[in-house]
């Protein structure tokens, strides 16, 4: 087949592909926009319009690729075209990724500032995000529930020290069990008797989310007709929320700068590794990398780090 033709159902078809991927709220959104402009766009696809569709000409009329979002829904349509058995390929063009950085990763100190400087209960929101693990995304953090099966109640209360809990079907479908510190657990129990009560048994009354914002009212409709695009809709309200109401309120003014939320994650592996001197692989599993390329990415390796692991190294 030389050609795809861009109608309403393969459009249909192909969100549904990607739901079932399991993608991030920012990445399933980036995608869909894309993928909506393709299908204005274009009518059909064929491999002599997709060197045009993603490259863009430079200052000196030569044509670059700079368009990753486009190459990705390329990608994915070939993976759709595979999975469905569909005589239909793109050969896409390589170009060079720009290399992801890490920007004012806040510090150990900052990251303590902004939660003094945060009201209860926001300041227990921010302990979750960057305790649990090495961070929390922020579709794992709205997720999070009183239930058993997402933290392991019965171990703190028989030890009363740290605890674990369980991130089920987080990025790509992904689960992975993360650590949590004794006094973040202390807090999260004196919270859960605040707000749901305990049982019989001094477990949480309840198995909703621990933190549920706009009284959880939030667009159900939309829950009713599409549970995973209304999950997508509610990482984006809650990330806005936070953003308003407590980065921007309390933590500009405590450490003097914007932060965004993710970095509260990149934070926490940072100091895991920097100052706590724990192994990078230990940190992608409680990130719950696939690669540890991307830990690499996340942890901003300090050059104390470099001079503690060098020190008494023989030299000639």
């Amino acid at each position: 087949m030389d050609n795809l033709t861009l109608n309403d159902a393969l459009f249909n078809e192909l969100q549904e592909f990607m739901k079932a991927k399991m993608l991030s709220a920012n990445t399933f959104r980036t995608y869909s926009y894309a993928l909506n402009k393709l299908f204005s766009d274009y009518k059909e696809l064929k491999q002599d319009n997709i060197n045009k569709i993603l490259s863009t000409k430079n200052k000196d009329g030569n044509y670059i690729y700079n368009n990753p979002s486009k190459r990705a829904i390329f990608s994915l349509i070939n993976q759709y075209c595979i999975q469905n058995n569909i005589d239909f390929t793109l050969n896409l063009p390589k170009f060079n990724r720009k290399e992801r950085q890490l920007v004012n990763v806040p510090s150990f100190d900052e990251v303590k500032k902004m939660i003094e400087a945060t009201p209860y209960p926001f300041n227990l929101m921010l302990r979750v995000i960057y305790n649990f693990g090495a961070g929390l995304r922020i579709s794992e953090f709205v997720r999070l529930s009183w239930s058993s099966e997402c933290i392991d109640w019965g171990k703190w209360l028989t030890t009363k020290g740290d605890s674990r809990g369980f991130i089920n079907k987080s990025k790509r479908g992904k689960s992975r069990n993360v650590t949590i510190p004794k006094k973040l657990m202390e807090d999260l129990y004196q919270f859960a008797k605040e707000t749901v009560g305990l049982n019989e048994f001094g477990l949480p009354n309840s198995d909703g989310f621990i933190f549920e914002f706009d009284n959880g009212l939030f667009r159900k409709d939309l829950y009713i007709l599409d549970k995973e695009k209304w999950r997508i809709e509610y990482v984006r309200f809650v990330e806005r929320y936070l953003d308003y109401h407590v980065l921007r309120k309390y933590c500009k003014d405590a450490i003097g700068r914007k932060i965004h939320i993710h970095q509260f994650r990149n934070s926490r592996s940072s100091y895991l590794y920097n100052v706590e001197k724990k192994p990078l692989e230990v940190i992608q599993v409680l990130l719950g990398h696939k690669s540890i390329e991307t830990t690499r990415i996340y942890v901003n390796i300090s050059f104390d780090r470099v001079e503690d692991i060098m020190e008494g190294v023989s030299s000639i």
